[in-house]
């Protein structure tokens, strides 16, 4: 039950911070929105791998420790090992589970641990997938100076390649990749390397909606 406060807590956060730049101080603090988002995932993943563990250790004393997944360590007495060395080897076992790269040693014997792993299994999926769509999230909602660079390189970036696809001399392409950009409401007239080169080459049009 009270586990399920700190769910209710996270998702407080997670709304916080959608709202990007107009977030709390708290979300300013820890370093903005992205920075959020990530302490949420890790936090989530890290409750879910314990939550895993100890379901696993708790299998494990219904069924005898002789008799589950804990015998399928040949090198380690853990059936008698302490109980937090017990559960490291339970998160061992979830996180080899939740990434679905096999089972790297750990052998389940009895129906309610083969249970308990499809289930960690599907969690893995589900984990894996929110990871992805929140970094989605993060990266979109990017304060928005951030965004403005994001999309002045990526103007550069088709630039440089529509010069390199054209072969123009390279005194021209430098008058044209040193040609101001305008840093509030774009000027009516383009600036003077990119008017130059339309002079010298009127198939560089297509250069004004990149630059303008």
């Amino acid at each position: 039950v009270r586990m399920s406060r700190l769910v209710s807590l996270g998702s407080v956060v997670f709304a916080d911070a959608q709202r990007g730049e107009q977030s709390s101080r708290f979300i300013q603090a820890i370093g903005g929105p992205t920075v959020a988002y990530i302490v949420i995932v890790a936090f989530g993943v890290a409750t879910v791998i314990n939550l895993e563990a100890c379901l696993l250790v708790l299998v494990a004393e219904f069924e005898g420790r002789e008799n589950s997944w804990m015998s399928s360590f040949e090198w380690m007495n853990l059936p008698e090992s302490s109980a937090p060395y017990q559960w490291y080897m339970g998160v061992y076992a979830a996180i080899a589970s939740n990434t679905n790269t096999g089972l790297a040693g750990v052998g389940y014997v009895n129906k309610g641990e083969m249970v308990v792993c499809m289930i960690m299994q599907l969690l893995g999926m589900i984990m894996f997938s929110m990871i992805i769509t929140i970094t989605i999230m993060g990266i979109t909602r990017l304060p928005e100076a951030v965004q403005k660079l994001y999309r002045l390189r990526t103007h550069l970036v088709r630039v440089r390649q529509w010069l390199r696809d054209h072969d123009l001399p390279p005194s021209l392409e430098e008058q044209v990749m040193a040609a101001p950009r305008p840093r509030s409401p774009p000027k009516p007239h383009p600036p003077r390397g990119l008017k130059l080169l339309v002079a010298v080459e009127p198939h560089a049009r297509p250069l004004m909606y990149y630059l303008c």
